[in-house]
């Protein structure tokens, strides 16, 4: 898909938190549970996003490691909101 080109998206992608233990927290990418609006705007790029776990050791601190890597395309609504992150999958171009 070309940069520039009108698109519409099914949902929009959060990241959340399962904090089932403190010291190894689930991160991931995924559909907002409450929200799903359909998104119309411009596709503007693409970022990779990372799921994992959050370790934390007394010593060392807290650490990130990634399980798992997405391809996620960027789509911006107006010049003045932040771009919305969106699965290629969930991703037409607008007529």
């Amino acid at each position: 898909m070309k940069l520039g080109t009108r698109v519409t998206a099914k949902n929009q992608l959060v990241r959340r938190y399962n904090n089932a233990d403190r010291n190894n927290i689930l991160v991931s990418w995924g559909p907002p549970k409450y929200r799903n609006k359909t998104i119309k705007g411009i596709y503007i790029g693409w970022r990779t996003y990372a799921n994992g776990n959050i370790h934390y050791n007394y010593e060392d601190g807290k650490t990130f490691l990634a399980n798992e890597h997405i391809k996620v395309a960027l789509i911006v609504e107006s010049l003045r909101t932040r771009p919305i992150p969106v699965l290629y999958s969930e991703m037409e171009e607008a007529e």
